[in-house]
């Protein structure tokens, strides 16, 4: 992990979204993984959040 600048402190966000079927079991929430295609649309906010941060489905993460 990077040494912090003068001043500054690491941080990071997390996005979440509903849990997918696999996730919904063991927490409501899960991480919104933007598609690579799409990572742009959403640092430019050139489409609405609702359609970039959805669940991955079922069987995309594995335990």
């Amino acid at each position: 992990m990077p040494a912090p600048q003068a001043g500054r402190l690491l941080s990071y966000a997390i996005l979440t979204t509903t849990a997918n079927d696999n996730v919904e079991p063991y927490h409501d929430r899960q991480k919104a993984v933007p598609r690579r295609e799409k990572r742009m649309d959403w640092l430019d906010l050139t489409r609405p959040e609702e359609e970039l941060l959805r669940p991955l489905p079922a069987g995309s993460f594995r335990v």
